[in-house]
């Protein structure tokens, strides 16, 4: 059985762009080739990998398309109105529903709600494996009433950032984890806030993160500033802008 995974660039990267409050460089984004190497041992299947990319305004990052091919992804431009990538994702999950095979989708975006239902409720949904995979807190609240779906993490589940990136993220914490002590100590005028906040809930409540990076001198992906995956056009604005504002119920 094969797995295949499907790619929301600009969902992604706008909502790292919301975590990071700026525009993510090179250094911040995921290596490809880890995702790859997740969604392989995920169900221990072959991995067919498509990256959707808006290409409407004519801006093609070449040297970030030609990495994704070394990384064994299918890249997919794609152009139209609106919002033509959750089309194509929308348009490939349909045409999934008739062929066997887990899905792995990289979204924080609720759109893709009823499409995934309809995998469950194909033919072959009762063998197959239905993952997303992203930001686990800025998925969108209907992908966790979908309890077959299994929800996993790009940077505790797949390990997909190098082992020296932080990402300063709020999380969640249960009330067995809570100790108030962690939050009333001095705070260190040298370190952002949300930092000290994320090291806190990461000791309590998160895996580590995996600093095993052997493989990166030999196969790492090297992200160039092209690979921003059409971050300045409309769509990718939008949903930066929904998340500097605080709007991230749809995500």
């Amino acid at each position: 059985m094969t797995t295949y995974v499907l790619v929301d660039g600009e969902n992604i990267d706008g909502v790292l762009g919301g975590i990071l409050n700026r525009r993510p460089g090179p250094e911040d984004r995921p290596r490809w080739d880890k995702i790859i190497r997740f969604a392989k041992d995920w169900q221990h299947e072959d991995v067919i990998a498509l990256f959707f990319i808006n290409a409407t305004n004519g801006d093609i990052p070449w040297p970030f398309i030609q990495a994704l091919r070394n990384a064994e992804f299918r890249p997919i431009l794609i152009s139209g109105p609106d919002k033509v990538v959750d089309d194509a994702i929308m348009r490939t999950l349909l045409s999934l529903r008739e062929r066997e095979g887990n899905v792995l989708l990289l979204s924080h975006d609720s759109d893709f709600r009823m499409a995934l239902e309809g995998l469950r409720q194909s033919e072959f949904g009762a063998s197959r494996h239905v993952g997303v995979l992203g930001f686990i807190e800025h998925m969108s609240h209907e992908y966790g009433e979908l309890e077959w779906v299994e929800k996993l993490d790009l940077e505790y589940d797949a390990q997909a950032f190098l082992g020296n990136v932080i990402l300063p993220r709020m999380r969640v914490l249960s009330i067995d984890d809570f100790r108030p002590e962690d939050f009333l100590g001095a705070i260190d005028p040298t370190v952002p806030y949300s930092n000290q906040i994320y090291l806190i809930n990461r000791n309590l409540s998160s895996p580590p993160v995996g600093q095993d990076d052997k493989h990166d001198s030999h196969d790492r992906i090297e992200n160039t500033e092209s690979n921003h995956i059409s971050a300045e056009n409309h769509s990718n604005s939008g949903i930066r802008e929904n998340f500097n504002q605080g709007n991230h119920s749809t995500y």
